[in-house]
């Protein structure tokens, strides 16, 4: 036996009603009559929470109060943070009581922005309350003194302390006791047990993996001022300066012992070929391809006292070569020598057929001691470079 039918009539009615009900949803909020007590869920249109014909007047006002409870708030951060002050529950009680109130999502984000800085000013609260009265922060200088007496007594402290210590430990704090009269820790050197600190407050108290910027660097560091010898020693030091000076050494050596070649060359009567080489020789000046005097490469770079400064030397010639203030050229036994040039442009280059060539050149320890003997190399002719004065930390500040 199947369903029982629906009749015409009713079908109409029930259609009807559909029609009369979906149409209630599109009439203005503000003209809706309240549903009777028959009336279904669906049909009731909640505006306890959001109603957007709410009235403007009352937006108006709720939005000033908010403001200015959030105004309040912030003027009276470093009261509220304080341990013993509770008034921000009470701008919290008051946010609350005026959220319910909101019925427009832009009025709610005012009350986001409150709880973001409440939040804020809670944890600092909170942090201010574990910690205690922070007011004044750590005191620096108690901090270091009481550092500076722990490590010099070895971790001692006071008679209440009864863990063990090591023999290394209380064999220092001995000596110590020893010679503690009146003038006790004098300043002959700084006499702290870093080892003790590290031991028996550092690690045990610190959670955190100690990482070599821990204690990395001084607690407090004198600004130094620049004196006129920093400046000119920061000068000196600059590879601009330094390269011109070997450039200027190279072709003042050159033309100087070429002038003296000369002057010994006509004293002597018939004076040859032989003699002129010996005497360029005795100068320590060679003769290039194109009969120009020159100097030898090994000879103008290697520094007999320093195998360090021999591979600077080499590295400020290579700038010299590559801007175009020297050369390398052979001498007529085939070694290389080094002669000043002129730099020039790409089209000058172009025009003369020049072209860059380049060179890898390795030179050990006993490459050196055998270029020093070969060539006979008693003094540089790049002079020696002083090592500058090591930096030293003395009581006046970090660096000396």
């Amino acid at each position: 036996m199947g369903p029982p039918g629906v009749s015409a009539s009713n079908s109409g009615t029930l259609s009807g009603n559909k029609r009369r009900r979906l149409g209630e949803y599109n009439v203005p909020l503000a003209s809706r009559e309240p549903v009777d007590e028959d009336g279904t869920i669906d049909d009731i249109i909640d505006l306890e929470y959001y109603d957007p014909d709410q009235d403007p007047e009352e937006r108006r006002e709720l939005r000033r109060e908010m403001r200015q409870n959030f105004r309040d708030m912030n003027d009276r951060r470093d009261e509220l943070i304080a341990p013993d002050n509770y008034g921000l529950i009470d701008h919290l009680k008051k946010a609350s009581a005026l959220m319910k109130k909101v019925k427009q999502t832009s009025d709610a984000v005012i009350d986001s922005r409150f709880l973001v800085t409440a939040s804020d000013l809670a944890l600092k609260k909170t942090a201010n309350t574990v910690r205690g009265d922070t007011s004044a922060g750590v005191d620096l200088d108690e901090f270091v003194s009481k550092c500076i007496t722990f490590m010099r007594t070895s971790g001692a402290q006071g008679e209440g302390d009864k863990r063990p210590v090591s023999t290394q430990a209380r064999n220092h704090r001995q000596r110590a006791g020893a010679d503690s009269d009146d003038e006790d820790f004098e300043e002959t050197g700084d006499g702290l047990d870093w080892g003790i600190l590290g031991e028996r407050a550092c690690f045990p108290c610190n959670k955190r993996p100690p990482v070599p910027s821990f204690l990395l660097g001084p607690l407090s560091v004198q600004k130094r001022s620049l004196e006129p010898e920093d400046i000119k020693k920061a000068e000196s030091s600059n590879l601009t300066k330094i390269v011109g000076d070997v450039r200027a050494t190279m072709k003042k050596h050159i033309e100087d012992s070429m002038d003296i070649v000369e002057t010994e060359m006509a004293e002597l009567e018939n004076a040859g070929d032989k003699e002129f080489h010996a005497a360029m020789k005795k100068h320590r000046i060679s003769l290039n391809s194109n009969e120009d005097a020159s100097v030898s490469l090994f000879d103008f770079v290697i520094n007999p006292y320093s195998f360090g400064q021999t591979v600077e030397n080499l590295f400020y010639v290579s700038f010299l070569i590559r801007e175009g203030n020297a050369k390398v050229d052979k001498d007529s036994d085939g070694l290389p020598v080094l002669c000043p040039d002129k730099p020039r442009k790409i089209q000058e280059k172009r025009d003369q057929g020049v072209s860059n060539h380049q060179a890898v050149f390795s030179l050990d320890w006993p490459t050196w001691k055998g270029l020093i003997k070969a060539f006979d190399i008693k003094e540089p002719l790049i002079p020696h470079r002083n090592n500058d004065e090591s930096t030293t930390i003395n009581a006046r500040g970090w660096y000396g």
